[in-house]
């Protein structure tokens, strides 16, 4: 009141005065304020969608042996970090170097069979040559035993004997064809083929370079940078093919799975800007950009979806999955796969004026321009 007094008393009005006009002031524009904050909360409303059912997701990979064999050495534990390459634990190899032996010996004994059979094949093409050539003199001579025979000059032993002699011949030229055919054969029914392209040699080789794989599977190595999780074996342990071991969470980017309602997804579009504020650091905030929207919902893939059709039905409002990727560094402070996030997404939507205070306000104007 004081204050009062000391305006009027400046101004040259009473205190009473200066009071009625202040109060007329607020009555009159306490609802054009209302209006102008009302009106803008109106406008503005539902362009920021928030939700707090995100997540910080990161690439996690599983680490199984492809070989089994007990362990000869582990060189991480838990929460060690790892580049991509290092060298993660190693299996017993000495069986495998066994193998590479054995089947690098098969190998060579294939090549000298093969060879051989080279070998041997023209070997006996010689051979038949040869008795091609005994054939054709016999058969000579019998045609000359037979013609002295008519003549009388020669008995009929001397014929026989001739054509003994051609019999034995043409068995051993058979007995020849039956040789090359058998060479032929081991050859791949190809002489001219080279000793690797073989298909004896292509099979010993192909042994020889799975041993050689089973036997570098025994050094597991680190598919990529990041921080081992869940493990916890020991040197002697057994471990079997095919069986998880433990896990790499990635050090790569990392993004947020934001669960949000079917109601809020109306305006929501791949590429709107985005911020999140993680429960870990509350002063802290990253920027980031929708990048991709889930094309079901997550009661889509539960193992035990929603029966509808049958008993009673409550309706329950869906989620979708929203997939938002950082724009900011995540390095300092340092972001964890699970943490606990909180998503805005600006969706830049603005919502219309009411026909009925278009009208209103256009009526108001042209009864204003109305002389």
């Amino acid at each position: 009141m004081n204050i009062l007094r000391l305006i009027g008393y400046a101004l040259g009005v009473s205190r009473r005065l200066i009071f009625f006009l202040l109060k007329t002031s607020l009555m009159l524009l306490g609802p054009v304020v209302v209006f102008v904050v009302g009106g803008y909360i109106y406008a503005t409303g539902g362009r920021i969608v928030t939700t707090d059912n995100a997540y910080i997701k990161a690439d996690k990979i599983l680490i199984s042996a492809e070989i089994s064999g007990p362990l000869s050495e582990v060189h991480v534990g838990e929460n060690t970090p790892v580049v991509g390459g290092d060298t993660l634990i190693r299996i017993e190899d000495d069986p495998y170097l066994i193998s590479v032996a054995r089947t690098k010996a098969a190998v060579a004994v294939v090549s000298r069979d093969i060879r051989a059979a080279k070998a041997q094949y023209r070997e006996e093409i010689a051979s038949k040559e040869v008795a091609l050539k005994q054939v054709s003199y016999l058969r000579g001579e019998l045609d000359r035993q037979q013609s002295l025979l008519d003549k009388g000059v020669v008995s009929a032993v001397s014929v026989d004997h001739a054509r003994h002699e051609l019999e034995i011949a043409e068995k051993l030229l058979r007995q020849s064809d039956e040789r090359i055919s058998q060479a032929l054969a081991r050859l791949g029914d190809d002489p001219d083929l080279p000793v690797e392209q073989h298909p004896k040699y292509l099979e010993a080789w192909a042994e020889k370079e799975r041993a050689e794989y089973e036997l570098d599977r025994t050094k597991i190595l680190a598919p990529t940078s990041g921080t081992v999780t869940n493990i916890g074996l020991q040197v002697g342990e057994y471990v079997t093919a095919g069986q998880p071991l433990f896990g790499i969470v990635g050090s790569g980017d990392a993004w947020v799975d934001a669960n949000l309602k079917e109601t809020k997804l109306t305006h929501v579009k791949v590429g709107q800007a985005a911020t999140i504020e993680v429960d870990a650091y509350p002063n802290v905030v990253w920027r980031a950009l929708v990048s991709s929207i889930g094309a079901a919902t997550g009661s889509e893939f539960s193992i035990l979806p929603a029966q509808n059709a049958t008993g009673n039905w409550v309706k329950v409002v869906q989620r979708v999955p929203v997939r938002l990727m950082f724009l900011d560094s995540i390095e300092e402070p340092p972001l964890r796969a699970g943490m606990s996030v909180i998503v805005s997404i600006d969706t830049e939507h603005k919502r219309e004026v009411p026909d009925f205070i278009t009208r209103a306000l256009a009526r108001l104007g042209k009864e204003n321009l109305t002389p």
